[in-house]
């Protein structure tokens, strides 16, 4: 839900208040109040103080309202992070949006005679995290957020999807009380926390019956053997663009796994989960997960042998 409210303000433009999440259809009821406003013929500003979600539409409308000269107070760290790709974060306002830390942070420049913020600690970390320090915020999500959508994005192949993800995984951290006990450092809560909720995403979007793997198995003979001789891929250059052909073919061999056998590779071999911590994940025991992901590294074998084995790269 999102709450619009006009807010009285004293040069003539309109000021609108936000509170709450801009998704679903209350994309379009912001739209329809910007459009009431700036139709007015007067300024327009947003004050986003209470708002703690945006998803990729709501950026998107929010891309559009650059055009007219919309200032945009007050913007969370990760919503302004979600902004800046759009061209919008210069329309912020620094007076009250920004403490001297965050300009910092998030630009890297510091004003004259103030020393350079030192980096943070582990430990500092742990104490602003649960003081639920906003520059805190900033800083994690300046430093780590675009590695965070690569993660989410590799997991669901659908960019708003993963960016929802990330944003909900953020506040998940930060909206959680510190208990005093030493455990794993942020980012790496953080990644772990973006892999399941992306999972969430992905679970509920599973609703087609997959295409078996059998196919794609490599035939054994009746005493255990490879029914055909296992040929070695040839060599390939070390250049720029070979590494980068790989990655294509990789990819687009990926994607064509069944999905389930896709999922769990990528859980294992590439997120680096263990099997115990897959399990739950993908609601199967830890046993299926490392049944599965020899299947799944078999399949893949099998898609890549007629490019690597032709020499194609």
């Amino acid at each position: 839900m999102l709450k619009i409210g006009l807010v009285a303000s004293p040069d003539e433009a309109v000021s609108l208040r936000l509170e709450g999440q801009i998704r679903g259809p209350w994309v379009e009821e912001l739209r329809r109040s910007c459009t009431q406003a700036l139709a007015t013929g007067h300024a327009l500003i947003l004050d986003m103080t209470g708002v703690s979600f945006i998803d990729w539409h709501g950026v998107a409308l929010f891309r559009s309202l650059s055009d007219h000269h919309v200032t945009v107070l007050h913007c969370a760290p990760f919503v302004a992070e979600q902004l800046k790709g759009g061209g919008v974060l210069r329309a912020i306002v620094a007076a009250g949006s920004l403490s001297r830390a965050e300009e910092e942070n998030r630009t890297g420049r510091r004003p004259a005679g103030v020393p350079l913020a030192r980096p943070r600690t582990e430990d500092r970390d742990e104490a602003v995290l649960r003081a639920r320090d906003r520059v805190a915020c900033a800083h994690l999500v300046w430093a780590s957020g675009t590695r965070m959508v690569a993660v989410a994005w590799r997991l669901l192949r659908h960019e708003a999807d993963a960016l929802e993800a990330v944003q909900e995984a953020v506040l998940a951290v930060f909206q959680a009380r510190g208990d005093g006990e030493i455990g794993p450092p942020l980012v790496t809560r953080l990644h772990r926390l973006v892999v399941a909720k992306a999972l969430v995403k992905w679970r509920t979007r599973q609703r087609q019956v997959e295409e078996p793997i059998d196919a794609l198995l490599p035939p054994f003979s009746a005493d255990g053997r490879h029914a055909h001789a296992v040929v070695a891929w040839p060599e390939t250059g070390e250049g720029t663009w070979h590494h980068q052909a790989t990655r294509t073919v990789v990819r687009a061999c990926l994607d064509r796994l069944p999905e389930s056998y896709r999922m769990v590779l990528l859980l294992r071999d590439v997120e680096a989960l263990t099997p115990e911590e897959t399990a739950p994940l993908l609601g199967v025991s830890p046993s299926a997960v490392q049944v599965h992901l020899h299947q799944a590294r078999q399949a893949l074998q099998t898609l890549l042998n007629a490019h690597f084995q032709s020499g194609a790269m």
